[in-house]
């Protein structure tokens, strides 16, 4: 009888050893466990802790609506659609959908895009992507394509988002080559509210290459964003209200525009979606 006892019991603390080496070895195998996963999106609150691409297993779905443009005499109000995924720990995947203009009528006012981003982590404060998108012509369109590195930096409430690209249009009668350098400083004033300063630099040459003036841009701008972090339909969402002076300094043969005669107005929502652990993947592979 007693030796019947301990059999049992013996049989239940190997059992019970067994369920915790199982439950650990499922943790070990879930990058994105309890402990390092800020919020059930996989995507902080927080947006100066957010990583240079979408985190892995999360996507991103915003819309800019309206996009308001104003310059002398040319009136344009738009939007703009598109998805980011993160597919691996560090690859991200995207799309921008076709910019509607809206002027005399509804017009597209360009190609969609598709673009890949590779994330590297120098340090925990420090990260850059290797970022390429390309523009993918319809009908009485041309392909565009762009490569760039953008750099991140973020400590305590600050975070700074620059880097440079290249940007090459087929087809532009302006622009076809063009240099990009953004930057942008955000500060976290709450976890759900945010301020930023913005500024974009362009340096552009014309169809024909060297033969084509080189003209100069710069743009400034500023946001304010507020992030709510209840999720409704599986999401938690950024609201966006952005400002900004699109030709602050405009320079196609040495004379400066005047900084008030084109700005614009956007306000846009970015709703963030996590998928959580896929039985299917081979986390040993992917991870």
């Amino acid at each position: 009888m007693d030796q019947g006892r301990r059999r049992r019991g013996r049989v239940g603390l190997f059992g019970l050893v067994l369920l915790a080496s199982l439950s650990a070895e499922a943790r070990a195998s879930d990058p994105f466990g309890k402990a390092d996963r800020p919020t059930a999106t996989g995507v902080p609150v927080s947006y100066v802790e957010r990583p240079i691409v979408t985190p892995f297993r999360s996507m991103e779905v915003f819309g800019t609506v309206p996009v308001v443009r104003f310059s002398p005499g040319d009136p344009v109000a738009g939007m703009q659609l598109g998805v980011r995924h993160g597919l691996y720990q560090d690859w991200e995947l995207g799309a921008l959908l076709w910019p509607f203009a809206f002027k005399d009528g509804v017009a597209v006012d360009g190609p969609p895009s598709l673009f890949a981003a590779r994330r590297y982590v120098l340090s925990p404060n420090l990260e850059l992507a290797l970022y390429g998108r390309i523009a993918v012509p319809l009908i009485f369109q041309a392909w565009g394509a762009e490569a760039s590195v953008p750099l991140l930096f973020h400590f305590g409430p600050l975070r700074i988002d620059t880097g440079v690209g290249y940007l090459y249009t087929e087809g532009a009668e302006i622009g076809r080559h063009a240099m990009l350098v953004p930057f942008r400083i955000s500060l976290q004033v709450l976890t759900e509210l945010r301020l930023s300063l913005s500024a974009s630099g362009q340096m552009a040459r014309g169809p024909a290459g060297r033969s084509s003036p080189l003209v100069g841009a710069m743009a400034v701008g500023a946001e304010v964003a507020y992030t709510i972090p209840e999720e409704v339909g599986g999401a938690f969402c950024d609201l966006v209200l952005a400002g900004a002076l699109t030709e602050v300094v405009r320079t196609p043969r040495g004379v400066d525009a005047d900084p008030f005669a084109s700005w614009a107005l956007s306000l846009s929502a970015r709703f963030y979606f996590y998928f959580g652990h896929s039985t299917w993947e081979d986390d040993s592979f992917i991870d």
